[in-house]
This record gives C-alpha cells, structure tokens and sequence, in this order.
C-alpha cells in the first residue's frame, strides 16, 4: 500500500471512525428498495434525488475508494481543488454509461480526455452523528461556486404529497433517469444496508456471483444460454434472458459479479422474471 492511500485512509478516518472494519474497505451506506405503493400520502419526511447509475465512489478527503476499498486512479488536476473532506458520490457520465465510467475508473492510467467527460455527484458525507438534511447542509459549504464544474452536489426536493413525488420519479424516467433515492430527513448515516435510505425504481435489482452457464439451443446453438448465479441470499437460480448475442458468445467469467433485475417473488421465494442487467466491473465480491 502506498504512503498516499495510507494518508488518505487516516484522514477519512480521523473524521468518521465507523467507515473502516477491518480493512480499507469503505463501509458505506447502502439503500433499501421501496415500492411505490409502499409510500405513505405524505412523503414529507423524504428527500427525493435522482438515482445516477454510475460508480459509487467515496472521495477521502484526498483519494478516490471504490465501494469495495480500490483507489481510483483520478488525474491530480481533477481533484487538486476538491475539499479535504470525505463526500460520497457517484462518478458519473450520463444516462446509460454505466459501461463507459466504469471503464474510466478502473484504469491505472488515467486519460485527461475521458475525465473531462466525467461530473462527481455528491449525495452526502459519511459523518454518523448527523442527520441528513444536517450533512446536506455541511455539503453545501463545502461545494461552493468557487469548485470545479465536475463537482457538483445532487439536488434533492422534498415533497409533501405522495402525488407531487411521483410525477418527479415519472419526470425521472422519461428522462432517461434509473429511477430516485430516498432519504429520511431526520436519520443518520450508518454503514450497511440502511433504512433511512431507499431506492425506488420501475424493477428491483440486486447483485449474484456466476456459478456455471447452460448451453443454448436453436438460434443460440453453440453460445450460452442460460447463466446459472447464486445470489447474496445464497439462492441459485437461472437468467435467460437480457444478453445481447456478443454476451452470450463470451459470457461472464465464473465467478464474476452480475447485476440481474426481477419483479418480485415467486411462491419458491427466488426473484420472479430474473434477467441479466450487466456484469459489475466495480466489484469482486459482495
């Protein structure tokens, strides 16, 4: 490890001791999944954003993390005016391009051309002993009109009746838009899967490890055709569907992490109309 990830893991540590377990993997907060008809008449007590479908990234105080604890490797000009303290965002280049910012931040080797392309949006800041509406408070006197274009903090918009809300998550989707997040005004931040945090989006989707592929017929003859995934709760079942032909004629690797969709669940309890989404270059594990 390097004397600048050291640095930067002590100064995120001297200002939220709850980030690191055992290592430097960032215990970040993660959101639960809410429906629509799940959500009360008034939605006063949320903050709604929209859900940017890049790669989440934990920026120290002085270096990018991975959500799995990987630096990324951002160019000295990209971050040299950000301020030192921990913010945590998405990198983000637009709608569907998940791929694409992926890409960007798993290389070693940064590319000033491909960075220029890429906004840092900042959702909240890991401090546990403040609330949400607080941390969004501290956001804004950190990011100020003086900061980079490219850091930018996420609106978020309360409202008061569950009708206003929604016709802001349908503007989200014909926008393009993965769907909108959540945020309970009086709670906290807190490491691992959250309840004062939630994603709301038009289907589920959850992570699952390759276990081992089923062979295609028909049209198919000689590519994959079915993935066989064990998911976080230890359930293995199939995805057919949802892979283009270049998929299927090199599918993911064994034990490679996937992102699958589903609507609900069976009467067996495994996600009901599962298909694949795309494969997680930014995480090994889950």
């Amino acid at each position: 490890m390097n004397f600048y990830l050291i640095a930067g893991l002590c100064v995120l540590l001297l200002f939220t001791p709850v980030l690191f377990a055992s290592g430097p993997k960032p215990q970040l907060m993660l959101a639960s999944t809410k429906t629509l008809t799940s959500l009360p008449e008034s939605t006063s007590a949320y903050y709604a954003s929209e859900k940017y479908d890049g790669v989440r990234a934990l920026w120290t105080g002085s270096l990018f993390l991975t959500r799995q604890g990987h630096l990324i490797h951002a160019p000295d000009w990209y971050t040299k005016d950000f301020p030192n303290h921990p913010l945590d965002g998405e990198l983000w280049l637009g709608h569907n391009q998940f791929d694409a910012v992926s890409a960007i931040a798993r290389r070693k080797t940064p590319r000033d051309a491909e960075w220029k392309k890429v906004n840092f949006m900042v959702f909240d800041t890991p401090i546990t002993n403040l609330a949400f509406y607080q941390r969004q408070e501290r956001i804004e006197s950190l990011i100020t009109a003086q900061s980079p274009a490219w850091l930018q903090h996420v609106t978020h918009v309360r409202f008061e009746q569950k009708q206003d809300l929604m016709a802001f998550y349908d503007a989200v989707l014909a926008s393009n838009g993965e769907g909108i997040m959540l945020n309970i005004s009086n709670a906290t931040y807190e490491s691992g899967r959250s309840k004062g945090l939630f994603k709301l989006k038009p289907t589920f989707d959850d992570e699952a490890v390759v276990i081992g592929y089923q062979q295609g017929n028909g049209k198919y003859q000689g590519m994959m055709g079915a993935l066989w995934v064990r998911n976080k709760q230890g359930q293995k079942f199939k995805l057919g569907s949802g892979f283009s032909d270049q998929e299927r004629q090199s599918p993911p690797k064994l034990g490679s992490i996937i992102t699958y969709q589903y609507s609900g669940f069976s009467k067996n309890g495994l996600p009901r109309f599962a298909r694949f989404l795309r494969l997680r270059t930014d995480m090994n594990s889950f």
